[in-house]
C-alpha cells in the first residue's frame, strides 16, 4: 500500500516546495531609484543606499525629501551629487514608537557606492547607545560618523 502512494506524496511534496521557494521569491524586497538632482549628469552622482524599515530621510542640502518606506521595508537607492552635504533623518527603533532626529555631515565622492548604516549597543530593542553613520561601501570606510 505505501508503494502505490509513495510517488504521488513525492509528487505533492515537491509541488509544495515549488510554491514556496516561488513565493518567497516573489516577494523580495524591492529598491527605488531615486535622483535628487535631474541636472546633475550621472558621471559626477554617488549612490547612497538608504535602508528600508529604520530610517526616514527627511532632508538633504537643505531641499526637503521623502526618502522613506517604513511598511515595506523596501530601501531606497539615491543618486546624490559628489560634494559635502547634510543629511537629516529620523531613526526609528524597538516598535516604532522610539525615534531619534539626527543630522549628519558626509561627502561623497562621484562614482562610490555609500549606504546610511547604524551601530547598537545593548540589546536590539532598547540599546544602551546607538551611532550613525554614511559608510563608503567602495573603500570599506566612514564617510561620517
Amino acid at each position: 500500500m505505501i508503494k502505490i502512494w509513495f510517488p504521488h506524496i513525492i509528487a505533492v511534496m515537491a509541488f509544495v516546495v515549488f510554491i514556496v521557494l516561488g513565493l518567497a521569491c516573489a516577494t523580495q524586497p524591492k529598491t527605488k531609484m531615486i535622483v535628487f538632482d535631474k541636472n546633475i549628469p550621472e558621471e559626477q552622482c554617488a549612490i547612497l543606499l538608504v535602508p528600508g524599515g529604520h530610517w526616514e530621510v527627511f532632508e538633504f542640502s537643505g531641499r526637503k525629501v521623502k526618502w522613506f518606506d517604513y511598511y515595506s521595508f523596501n530601501s531606497n537607492t539615491v543618486l546624490v551629487p559628489s560634494g559635502k552635504h547634510f543629511i537629516k533623518f529620523y531613526y526609528y527603533y524597538g516598535d516604532g514608537v522610539n525615534d531619534f532626529t539626527v543630522g549628519l555631515n558626509a561627502e561623497f565622492e562621484a562614482g562610490h557606492n555609500y549606504r546610511l548604516k547604524e551601530e547598537l549597543q545593548g540589546s536590539p530593542l532598547v540599546p544602551s547607545h546607538i551611532s550613525w553613520g554614511v559608510y563608503d561601501d567602495t573603500t570599506g570606510k566612514y564617510v561620517s560618523w
